[in-house]
């Protein structure tokens, strides 16, 4: 009998996380425009549309952690005076090639945060490195309510490290993959939030839920060097 009851409970609360996941996307879809909201979120708190960055204690702004993750992304693709550089920043994304026009091919590009890789390989020459990053999610992280959420706000899109990864090496040779993770996403959800309690003056225990909530995302944040 009690067996029984453990095994009807268990299908209950399997049966409520199915309707809960089930509920939150009819009403993102028919009554949430999620993308208007994400975006009056994102301009409130990083108007400048930063990237994560490169956090130590010397770069501790988000100004200056995004200076330090492209300089440090610049010397992964060793460039001299004599390379051509693309620059494709997270706040500022080319327009696509128009069908029958001329692709200029770049010996060096460096992607910061890029959705799409595909689009960099007609834009590399023969000889050409490629330095991007990317946000996945790690390895056999199970698809939840709670991934659906965390993935709409943060515009990450739900692509495993080994999907991309696999991406990577169909698409180009793969030479490098490096994980900066610790140095990446808590210190920039730190700063963010530490700034946003403040300017609305809200209590300690809201930042620390905050905090909390956010350094246990699923995602970690890579950076890769391609040829």
């Amino acid at each position: 009998m009690y067996k029984k009851c453990i095994v009807y409970i268990c299908i209950f609360i399997i049966l409520l996380c199915i309707e809960l996941r089930v509920f939150y996307k009819y009403i993102v879809k028919n009554y949430l425009n999620w993308n208007y909201v994400t975006m009056k979120w994102k301009k409130y708190i990083n108007p400048e549309g930063f990237s994560y960055g490169l956090w130590d204690t010397t770069h501790n702004t988000i100004e200056k952690a995004n200076e330090n993750l492209y300089s440090f992304m610049s010397t992964q693709a060793t460039i001299t005076p004599f390379h051509t550089v693309l620059n494709i920043p997270k706040k500022k994304r080319k327009k696509k090639d128009k069908k029958g026009k001329k692709v200029k091919k770049w010996d060096r590009i460096i992607a910061i945060e890029v959705a799409s890789i595909l689009e960099l390989k007609n834009k590399l020459k023969k000889d050409g490195i490629l330095v991007c990053s990317a946000i996945v999610m790690n390895d056999n992280t199970p698809v939840s309510f709670y991934i659906d959420m965390i993935s709409n706000f943060l515009c990450i899109p739900k692509l495993s490290y080994s999907e991309w990864k696999k991406q990577l090496e169909e698409t180009f040779t793969l030479v490098e993959l490096q994980d900066i993770t610790e140095n990446t996403l808590n210190p920039y959800h730190n700063y963010l939030f530490n700034s946003y309690t403040m300017k609305k003056g809200l209590p300690q225990w809201i930042l620390d839920i905050l905090i909390y909530y956010f350094h246990s995302i699923p995602f970690k944040y890579i950076i890769a060097v391609c040829k």
